[in-house]
């Protein structure tokens, strides 16, 4: 459900942030897309318990879809600034998943040694502000 397996995942895209209100984006039939769980590195940075010598935790976002129809839905940079930092920009990645597994029968097919598609096809849509808009942040 969540965190990498005990193999390292292949990086496709580095862990970063967009510089966006929110990108919303499809859920992939592969999975890939990972958000790093930042409750928990908070823990780690506050040296609570026994999360201060684990390593960050990435939350796979497509094991987490009941249907292809769901969206991924997460803050960006400019958001964060905006609210003060009361939602925080999602950090996140891409990885080739070593333990693919296909996508539930209800999406529409794939077996477990034959999952459907094994390329990873995304197309998020980043929502930023008009650069001729002043934004007052006074409040």
């Amino acid at each position: 459900s969540s965190s990498s397996s005990s193999s390292s995942p292949m990086i496709v895209f580095e862990e970063h942030t967009d510089s966006t209100f929110i990108t919303v984006g499809p859920c992939s039939r592969v999975p890939g897309l990972q958000i790093k769980d930042l409750h928990r590195q908070q823990q780690q940075q506050q040296g609570a318990g026994e999360c201060r010598n684990h390593s960050p935790r990435w939350i796979s976002a497509e094991k987490l879809a009941n249907s292809e129809n769901d969206v991924i839905v997460f803050a960006g940079e400019i958001l964060q600034v905006l609210t003060k930092r009361r939602f925080l920009a999602a950090r996140h990645r891409v990885i080739i998943d070593s333990d693919l597994k296909p996508p539930p029968a209800s999406w529409g097919g794939g077996t477990a040694t034959s999952p459907v598609g094994t390329k990873r096809l995304s197309f998020p849509l980043l929502m930023r502000g008009r650069m001729d808009v002043l934004v007052n942040t006074a409040r």
